[in-house]
C-alpha cells in the first residue's frame, strides 16, 4: 500500500481542481496513482477517469501500479464489504483511458470520424512517412511555381535560395517552409479555416503586423529630426576634455557634410540597399569611454541620443529598425501565401492517403472538441476526472485539449476560429472539481517538441485563481543532503526570474521560473552517507577539443577510482549525462581505454557511421551507375578492396565526359594493367549482376546480396567495433525491408533517403542494440534521455561547451505576429529586421537561456549519492559554466583555490558553497593516472578448444541479442502456429498467397471490415422490420463499402439481415451482461520474454457464471481451416479469464455467410498451459526473426498444407507438383 507525507495526502485528497508542483524525486507518480485511487474510492469507474501521461511506458507503467494497488484491496478478507467493489473496478481497469494525449485523441477520432472528417479508416504516418511527403510536396510546388514564372516564388528563391548550402548558414526556401508547416502544426493552425473577412490565421496575423508597423513612418522621421540635430549639435561643440572625446569631436566635425547627405537621402520608403548609410553613421557609436567629466557632458548627451536612434533597439525601435518596417511587407506576403498552399496540397495527399500524421491526431481533435459542442459534451459526461501527468511538457495544442475537457459541464461555449490556448483559458469556465494536473515547472526541457512552461503555469494560475488547490512537493526520496543541499544553493541564484533579457512590458515572461524558499528540496529519507560534489577542472585557457578529451579521460580514471575504491559496487551505477550526442565518441573512447564497460543509450550517429556510408554508397551505385563519386567510394571500401593508389589509377585513365562505371565493362576493362584487373574483377562481376537485376529486386535483397558475395560481414567481424558494426548493418537491411513493405521505396528512392539522412547533421539515429541497458555497464546518454530516470553516481561533462545553434534566420515565427521574412541589403544579403522581428529574436533567446537554467536542474537533480561535474574549457564558456562557477568562486578565497587547481599547481582542493563542500581535481592529474593493465610478461592462459569454438561461434554465428519484450498479433500467432513458412512469406517478406484465398471483388479481409463495424453500431434491439434498411445504411456508411459491387452488397446485407433474426442474435439481445467490441491487452512473462498480445473481441456475455466470447467470421464454416482459428479462440479466452478473474471462459465462432450458422464453441480452463503455448510460439519468432532465409522457417507437412489449399504451396513445393496435387 501506498504512504503518503502530508503534502502528498492533501493533493491525493483532490476535493478541488488541483495542481501540484512536484519537484525532482518528490513521488509524482505515487501522488497522480494515490489521486486515481481516490476516485475509485468515491465511487468512480474506471471508464469515467481520464489519465493522460507523457510516455506509452509512463501510461503502461501507472496502469501497472494501479493493477497492483487495487489487486491488493480486491484480495482483503472476506469479512471487508469492499473487496468485492475493489474485484469489479478489477475487471474493467485493463480498458481504462490511461494513454498518452495522441493515443487519446486517436481513439477520439475513431469514435467521431464524420463529425471530425477524417476516413474511419485512417492510417497514422510515422516522421519517416509525413516527412517523405512533406518534403516532395514542397519540392514539387515549388519547382512547379518557378517553372510557370510565379512572381512571388520568384522573389523568394532570388531571397532565399532553394536550399541550406552548410549546416550553420542561414536557412533557405525549402527549410524555411517545413520549418513553417511543423511550426503552424505544433500551434494547431489550419489555414484552411477562416474568419469573417475570409482571412486565414497567417493572413489575419499578416494584417496586424502591417498595422503596427504603419505607426512607425512617425517614429522614422522623427528619428531622422533627432539625429540629424544630435550631429549639428556634435559639431558645433568647441571643447572637449577627454581624448576619446576630442577624437570622436574631431570625426564628427570633418564628416558632417556627408553625414548630413546621408541623412537628406533617407526616406521611409527607399530602397532596402539604402540601410547600408544607416551602417555608415551607427559607426560613430564606437567613440570609447568618453569618461565623467562635466566639461564632456553635452558630448555624452548627444552620443547618448545616437545610442538610442542607431543602436537597433529591439524595444524602442531605432532609425534602422523603423526603416525596416515597410521592406518585409512583400515577401511575408509571398511566403504566407506559398506556405497555405503547400499545407493545402499536403492535406490533399493526406487525405487520398486516407492518413493522418501525429500532429494532425492533436489538432483535428482539438478542433472535434472546440467546434463541435455535442461531441465536447459528451465527452465532459463521459469524464468525471481528468488526470494530467507532467502536464510541463506539453504545448499550448495539447493544453487546449485539456481546457476543453475540464469546462464546466452544461457550458458550452463558443469560440472564435482563431482562438487559442490562453483566450479559451480566459473564457472557459473549469468545472471546480474535475482537473488535476502534475508537473515540475523547473523540469520543462523539452522546447525542441515545442513544449512551453507557461502552459503550465497559466493553467495553474487559473486553478488557483478560481479557488482550486496548489500542492508543491518537495521532500525528495532520490538524493542525499549534500547534492540537494548544493542544487538549492546553486538554483537560489540561478533560477532568479529575472531573465537574461529586458522584455518589454507587454510580452508575457510566464517562462521565467524562479526558485524561492517553497521550492528548497528537502530530505525525505536518510542515508547512510552525506553525499559527494566533486568539480574536475581543466587548464586555464585551454582549447575546448583539448580540454574536452583531457576530461573524459579524467572521467573515466575517476571512474575506476571510484570502482577501485568500493565507491561504486557496479559500474551500471554510472551514467555520463551529455547534452548531446555530438561529443559522445570521447567518453566511449576513454571508457574503453581503461577497459570500463559503456552502453550508450539510443545515442550516436547511425546514418554516418562508416559501415553505412559504404553501403549507402554501395545502394546510390546500383540506383545510378553514373555517380563516380558513389562507386569512388565502394570501391575503397571492404565490398571491393581497391585502395585510394588504385582508384588514382583508374580516374586518371578515364575523360571527364565517361562514368567510371564504364571501366568495368568488359571491353574497358581488358584495357587496365593486370594487376588492377585481378584485383578489381570479382566486384566488376557481381556488381555486373545486380545491376542487371536491380528493377527486380528490393532494397534489402540488393544490400544481401552484396553482403554475401563480398563477404562484408566477415571483414567487419574482425574489425574493434565488429560486432557493433554488424548489428547495424542488420538494422540498416530491416530499415530497407519496412521501406519496402511499406511500398515506400525502391531502390531509387531508397538511396534517395539515405543520403538525405546521412547529410542530417541533426540526425541522431541510435546504432544497433547490442547490449542491455541492464548490464553492468556505465551508461553514456542525454540528459533529456535521463529525465523520470536516478542514478547514484552521474557525471556531466564539460559545463563550457554552447551550442552554436542557427545563424539567424530570415524568417521568424512568432505566436503573436505569425510569420515574418526579413528584407535583405548588401553583398552579403544582410537581415534587415523591424521591431517586431527584433523583439521576437529576443524573446526567444531570453526562453533559451531559461531552459537551459532548466535543463541544468535536470542533470543535477539526477544522482543520488556522487555528484561529478566536469568544467571543461572554452574561450567563451556557456551559461552553465558561468553559473557554477560564480556561484563556487563568490569569495576571493575560493577563487584563488580555484585559479590553484585549474593551472595544475593543487591536484586537489576543496571549496564550500554555502553548507556543501565542493571537492576540486585537477583533470590532467586525473588523466594521467595509469592505466590498470593485465601484466603482459604472464604467461598467457591455456585455451581449451571449447572456448576456441565458443568464440567462433560469438563471432561467426553472432546476431543480436533477442528482444526482451515482443508484440504479436493474435492473427500473427496463429499464422505461426499453422505453420512457420506461411509466416515468414506473409509477414515478413510481405507476400500475397497466389492465387489470393477469395472469390474476387473486395479482399475478404476488407469485408470482414465492413461486416464487424456494421455489428459493432447496429442497434441491439434492433425491430425485425427495420432490419434490411438499417443494415444496408450501415453498410453504405462504412469505408471501402464503395467497393463492392452489387451482387456483393446485396449478398452482404442479406447475410447480416439473417443472422441479426437468428437465435444466436436474439440470444446476445436478451442477455443483460453483454458487451460488444471490447479491447483487450495481454501480458505474458515468461522466461526472459514479455509477450504482449492486443486485440479486440466483437462481443462478451456471461453464461451460467462462465464468460463467453462471441466471435463473428465473415466466412463459410470449413472443417479444413478449423486448425486455424484454434489460437484465436484461446487469447481471446484467456483475455476474458484475466479480465473477469474468471478460472474458465468459452469462446464461440460464429460463421455468418453459413444459413445455418454451424458454431464452434470452446471452453478453456488450463491457462498456465495456454500461456506456455503462447510463449512457445513467440520464442519460435524470436529465434528466427533475423532469418531473410525462407529455409530457416520450416513448412508443416505437405499433406497439412494441402489440405489447408494453402496459396503459397506452389512456392514450398514447386507449381507443377502442386498442381498434380
Amino acid at each position: 500500500m501506498l504512504n503518503y507525507n502530508s503534502r502528498q495526502q492533501e493533493a491525493v485528497r483532490f476535493e478541488r481542481n488541483t495542481v501540484v508542483n512536484a519537484s525532482a524525486g518528490t513521488g509524482k507518480t505515487a501522488t497522480l496513482v494515490g489521486a486515481y485511487l481516490r476516485q475509485l474510492e468515491l465511487g468512480l469507474l474506471p471508464g469515467q477517469i481520464l489519465a493522460i501521461t507523457f510516455t506509452d511506458k509512463a501510461a503502461a507503467e501507472m496502469r501497472d501500479r494501479l493493477k497492483r494497488e487495487v489487486l491488493a484491496r480486491a484480495t482483503r478478507p472476506a469479512e471487508d464489504v469492499s473487496a468485492a467493489d475493489w474485484r469489479r473496478v478489477l475487471t474493467t481497469l485493463s480498458n481504462a483511458p490511461i494513454s498518452t494525449i495522441h493515443a487519446f485523441c486517436a481513439g477520439v477520432l475513431k469514435e467521431n470520424p464524420l463529425e471530425a472528417g477524417v476516413d474511419p479508416q485512417f492510417t497514422i504516418w510515422d516522421a519517416d512517412e509525413s516527412t517523405a511527403v512533406r518534403r516532395e510536396v514542397i519540392l514539387t510546388l515549388i519547382q512547379s511555381h518557378i517553372c510557370n514564372g510565379h512572381a512571388g516564388v520568384q522573389a523568394l528563391l532570388r531571397d532565399l535560395q532553394l536550399q541550406q548550402t552548410a549546416r550553420h548558414a542561414p536557412k533557405h526556401l525549402t527549410e524555411v517552409v517545413e520549418e513553417a508547416l511543423r511550426w503552424l502544426n505544433g500551434l494547431g493552425i489550419d489555414l484552411h479555416r477562416r474568419d469573417a473577412q475570409g482571412r486565414n490565421w497567417l493572413e489575419d496575423r499578416f494584417a496586424a503586423q502591417q498595422a503596427k508597423l504603419a505607426e512607425l513612418r512617425g517614429r522614422f522621421e522623427q528619428g531622422c529630426v533627432e539625429v540629424r540635430q544630435a550631429f549639428r549639435a556634435l559639431a558645433a561643440i568647441d571643447q572637449a576634455q577627454g581624448k576619446n572625446a576630442q577624437k570622436f569631436l574631431q570625426r564628427v566635425k570633418d564628416d558632417i557634410a556627408s553625414i548630413d547627405a546621408r541623412l537628406t537621402r533617407l526616406d521611409f520608403d527607399a530602397s532596402p540597399e539604402m540601410a547600408r548609410d544607416f551602417d555608415a553613421l551607427a559607426a560613430y557609436l564606437k567613440a570609447g569611454n568618453l569618461g565623467k567629466n562635466p566639461v564632456d557632458a553635452p558630448i555624452r548627451a548627444g552620443l547618448a541620443t545616437l545610442q538610442r536612434w542607431l543602436g537597433e533597439r529591439a524595444i524602442e525601435g531605432g532609425l534602422k529598425a523603423c526603416f525596416a518596417a515597410p521592406k518585409s511587407s512583400t515577401l511575408t506576403s509571398h511566403l504566407i501565401a506559398l506556405v497555405s498552399q503547400i499545407q493545402a496540397e499536403y492535406t490533399r495527399r493526406k487525405t487520398l492517403a486516407r492518413s493522418l500524421d501525429f500532429d494532425d491526431l492533436l489538432t483535428q481533435a482539438r478542433n472535434l472538441l472546440k467546434f463541435h459542442p455535442a461531441v465536447r459534451r459528451r465527452y465532459k459526461a463521459r469524464f468525471k476526472a481528468i488526470l494530467v501527468d507532467e502536464f510541463q511538457d506539453t504545448d499550448e495544442l495539447q493544453g487546449e485539449i485539456i481546457c476543453l475537457l475540464a469546462e464546466e459541464r452544461g457550458q458550452e461555449r463558443e469560440f472564435h476560429p482563431f482562438d487559442r490556448y490562453r483566450t479559451l483559458l480566459e473564457q472557459i469556465v473549469l468545472d471546480p472539481r474535475r482537473l488535476f494536473i502534475v508537473g515540475d515547472p523547473k523540469q520543462s526541457i523539452y522546447r525542441f517538441r515545442r513544449a512551453d512552461v507557461s502552459v503550465f503555469v497559466a493553467m495553474a494560475e487559473k486553478i488557483v485563481g478560481d479557488g482550486g488547490n496548489g500542492v508543491a512537493l518537495v521532500e525528495n526520496y532520490r538524493s542525499t543532503s549534500t547534492i540537494l543541499t548544493f542544487a538549492n544553493a546553486l538554483f537560489c541564484r540561478v533560477m532568479d526570474g529575472n531573465g537574461a533579457h529586458a522584455l518589454p512590458p507587454h510580452v508575457d515572461t510566464r517562462h521565467r521560473i524562479r526558485y524561492d524558499e517553497r521550492d528548497h528540496l528537502q530530505p525525505g529519507r536518510e542515508f547512510d552517507d552525506s553525499g559527494r560534489v566533486i568539480l574536475v577542472l581543466g587548464d586555464e585557457g585551454q582549447a575546448a577539443d583539448t580540454g574536452r578529451a583531457v576530461e573524459a579521460r579524467a572521467f573515466a580514471a575517476l571512474i575506476d577510482e571510484l570502482h577501485a575504491a568500493g565507491a561504486l559496487t557496479s559500474y551500471r551505477d554510472v551514467a555520463v549525462l551529455v547534452k548531446a550526442h555530438t561529443f559522445g565518441q570521447l567518453y566511449e573512447d576513454a571508457l574503453q581505454e581503461r577497459g570500463i564497460p559503456y552502453y550508450r543509450v539510443k545515442g550516436g550517429r547511425f546514418f554516418q557511421r562508416q559501415e553505412i556510408g559504404d553501403l549507402t554508397a554501395f545502394v546510390s551505385f546500383i540506383a545510378d551507375p553514373a555517380d563516380d563519386l558513389a562507386l569512388a567510394a565502394v570501391l575503397t571500401s571492404p565490398l571491393a578492396g581497391l585502395d585510394f593508389a588504385d582508384l588514382y589509377h583508374l580516374c586518371d585513365r578515364r575523360d571527364t565526359a565517361t562514368p567510371l562505371a564504364r571501366w568495368l565493362e568488359p571491353e574497358r576493362f581488358a584495357l587496365l594493367p593486370p594487376p588492377l584487373q585481378e584485383r578489381l574483377q570479382p566486384f566488376a562481376q557481381w556488381a555486373a549482376r545486380l545491376l542487371s537485376l536491380r528493377d527486380r529486386l528490393d532494397p534489402a535483397e540488393i544490400l544481401e546480396w552484396a553482403i554475401r558475395a563480398t563477404g562484408y560481414d566477415a571483414v567487419l567481424m574482425a574489425q574493434p567495433e565488429g560486432e557493433q558494426q554488424l548489428a547495424n548493418v542488420a538494422k540498416l537491411i530491416d530499415l530497407a525491408r519496412s521501406f519496402s513493405r511499406k511500398g515506400l521505396a525502391g531502390v531509387h528512392d531508397f538511396a534517395a533517403y539515405l543520403r538525405a539522412r546521412a547529410g542530417e547533421e541533426s540526425s541522431r539515429v541510435p546504432d544497433a542494440q547490442i547490449m542491455s541497458e541492464e548490464e553492468d555497464v556505465v551508461r553514456i546518454m542525454t540528459i533529456h534521455q535521463a529525465k523520470g530516470l536516478e542514478f547514484p553516481v552521474v557525471f556531466i561533462p564539460d559545463l563550457a561547451h554552447e551550442g552554436k545553434g542557427d545563424r539567424g534566420s530570415r524568417v521568424i515565427f512568432d505566436e503573436r505576429w505569425g510569420l515574418m521574412c526579413a528584407a535583405s541589403y548588401g553583398i552579403d544579403r544582410a537581415r534587415l529586421l523591424h521591431p517586431l522581428m527584433l523583439e521576437a529574436e529576443l524573446l526567444e533567446r531570453d526562453k533559451e537561456v531559461e531552459e537551459q537554467k532548466r535543463l541544468l536542474y535536470v542533470a543535477l537533480t539526477r544522482p543520488k549519492h556522487i555528484l561529478v561535474l566536469g568544467a571543461g574549457s572554452s574561450k567563451r564558456p556557456g551559461p552553465w559554466h558561468r553559473w557554477i562557477m560564480s556561484a563556487l568562486t563568490a569569495e576571493p578565497e575560493a577563487a584563488c583555490t580555484v585559479a590553484q587547481v585549474r593551472s595544475g599547481v593543487l591536484p586537489s582542493a576543496a571549496v564550500r558553497l554555502e553548507a556543501v563542500t565542493v571537492e576540486l581535481r585537477h583533470a590532467a592529474a586525473l588523466a594521467q593516472r595509469p592505466v590498470r593493465r593485465i601484466d603482459s610478461a604472464a604467461a598467457p592462459p591455456t585455451v581449451s578448444s571449447e572456448v576456441v569454438e565458443d568464440l567462433r561461434r560469438r563471432v561467426w554465428g553472432w546476431e543480436p541479442p533477442p528482444p526482451q519484450t515482443v508484440e504479436l498479433s493474435p492473427t500473427a500467432l496463429a499464422m505461426l502456429a499453422k505453420c512457420r513458412r506461411y509466416f515468414f512469406l506473409h509477414e515478413v517478406a510481405g507476400l500475397d498467397e497466389q492465387p489470393p484465398g477469395q472469390e474476387g471483388g473486395l479482399p475478404a479481409v476488407d469485408k470482414g471490415r465492413i461486416v464487424h463495424g456494421v455489428l459493432e453500431r447496429v442497434d441491439i434491439d434492433l425491430p425485425p422490420e427495420a432490419a434490411a434498411t438499417r443494415i444496408r445504411e450501415l453498410i453504405r456508411r462504412e469505408a471501402g463499402a464503395f467497393l463492392l459491387n452489387p451482387e456483393e452488397f446485396e449478398a452482404m446485407a442479406q447475410d447480416l439481415e439473417r443472422y441479426v433474426q437468428s437465435s444466436i442474435w436474439q440470444g446476445l439481445r436478451h442477455n443483460p451482461t453483454l458487451r460488444r467490441e471490447v479491447p483487450f491487452s495481454l501480458c505474458l512473462a515468461g522466461e526472459g520474454l514479455e509477450l504482449f498480445i492486443r486485440g479486440r473481441l466483437d462481443a462478451v456475455v456471461v453464461r451460467d457464471d462462465v464468460p463467453m466470447v462471441i466471435d463473428h467470421k465473415y466466412a463459410h464454416f470449413d472443417r479444413h481451416k478449423e486448425a486455424g482459428y484454434e489460437i484465436p479462440m484461446v487469447i481471446y479466452a484467456l483475455a476474458v479469464m484475466r479480465a473477469l478473474d474468471s478460472p474458465q471462459a468459452a469462446v464461440q465462432l460464429s460463421f455468418l455467410r453459413s444459413r445455418v450458422y454451424p458454431t464452434e464453441t470452446r471452453t478453456i480452463s488450463a491457462a498456465d498451459r495456454v500461456e506456455e503455448r503462447l510463449l512457445h510460439l513467440a520464442r519460435a519468432y524470436v529465434e528466427r526473426r533475423h532469418a531473410v532465409d525462407a529455409e530457416a522457417w520450416p513448412p508443416i507437412a505437405r499433406d497439412r498444407c494441402e489440405l489447408a489449399r494453402c496459396g503459397f504451396r506452389p512456392f514450398c513445393w514447386g507449381r507443377q507438383n502442386s498442381a498434380e496435387c
